[in-house]
Order: C-alpha cells, then structure tokens, then sequence
C-alpha cells in the first residue's frame, strides 16, 4: 500500500515536469516565431532599394515630381526623375505633344509654346541595326501600341531672345504649366492632328 502511493506521487511528479516542460517548450516556440518575424522585416526594410521609384498618380495642376503619372485615354504618362515614361496600351499609334500653357485664375488657360517632347525610337533602332549592322539615332513623338517611349522634355525660352515673346514660366512661380496632348495616327507615316484629341489638364514641372 505504502509502494503503491509513493508510485503514485512519483507519477504525479513526473506529469507536473512532463507539463511544465510542454509548457516551456511552447513558449521557446512562440519566442522563436516573433524572432523569426521580426529578424524578417528587419531585414525586408535593410534590403529595400532605394533606387526604386515609387509611383503615385497626380492630379491636375500638381507638380510633375519623380514618380509621379497621370493617365490620358490608353496612355500613362510617368516622370522618372530624368524622362517621361510615355506607355501606349491601346491598339492605336498615337503622338504625343507637349504645351507650355498660361494658366489664368479662373482655370483657363492660354498656349505660351510647344517644346520638343521626343525620345529615341528604340525599335526602329533596333530594326535598322539588324538590318545594316549601324545605326543613327532618330527621335520621335510615336508611341505603337504595347509600346514606351522616354522621352525627354526640352524647352526654349524665347523671351530670352526677345522680349516680344511672353517668358516660359509667364507668371514667374519657378514652374512650366505643361499640357499633354495624346494624338491618335492611321501609321507611323502620317501626322494627324484633330479637335478631338484628348488633353490632360495644365501640370507644374520645374522650370530649369
């Protein structure tokens, strides 16, 4: 009788331990886990490139800043910091202008001059090395369908010349006002400009 309690109160021991020690063990598996997790977004935010753009869509009359899109029909427009990432994702050619626009203070707005908005055409480039083994690069305003031209903007400021013309930046705010014009062409062979083309609204972009 007395063999038969202290077997008892040993088993009841080692069931306390075997518990206890299933308990620790889940705990030391929980710890693991948060260690596990947050050793991982540590290291997620040290991995991250800082080179990569982060894109946010602009609405009209903001500041045309490094990352920053808007979309007209089929067409994304995206600034990269150095040149406009013009996609076409319609089935149509398209041409794409730029305006250099007066913005008066009831939202209208006036065309100031048209600034070279044009990229290499990296198709007809890559067509025409495979076909004579040299190239010479050619600048364009088409965008083909499935296509993105980087093109770069460039603009004169005739008042510099002559004060005949009005400044670029006409209402001195250190910003271009810029209107993009999205022009749809029956071939890479024709310019087609029609009323119905669709513009976006006036955008800033840093006067140079």
């Amino acid at each position: 009788m007395g063999r038969s309690k202290t077997l008892n109160n040993r088993d009841n021991i080692n069931r306390k331990k075997t518990k206890g020690l299933g308990i620790w063990i889940v705990i030391f598996i929980f710890l693991l886990i948060i260690q596990f997790f947050t050793s991982y977004r540590s290291a997620k935010r040290t991995d991250k490139n800082p080179d990569i753009i982060e894109e946010h869509l602009i609405e009209t009359g903001d500041v045309f800043d490094t990352g920053g899109y808007i979309i007209i029909d089929n067409i994304t427009i995206t600034y990269d910091g150095e040149k406009f990432q013009v996609s076409n994702s319609g089935d149509s050619i398209v041409r794409i202008t730029a305006e250099i626009v007066g913005v008066k203070r009831d939202g209208t707005y006036e065309s100031i001059e048209i600034p070279s908005f044009v990229g290499v055409d990296k198709a007809q480039y890559a067509k025409d090395m495979e076909e004579n083994g040299w190239v010479i690069e050619k600048d364009t305003n088409i965008v083909r369908p499935g296509e993105t031209l980087y093109a770069t903007l460039s603009v004169f400021d005739f008042s510099t010349v002559s004060e005949e013309y009005p400044k670029a930046d006409i209402d001195e705010d250190g910003y271009w006002d810029i209107v993009f014009t999205v022009h749809s062409q029956r071939s890479e062979d024709t310019i087609v400009v029609s009323t119905d083309d669709v513009s976006s609204g006036p955008y800033k972009f840093p006067a140079n």
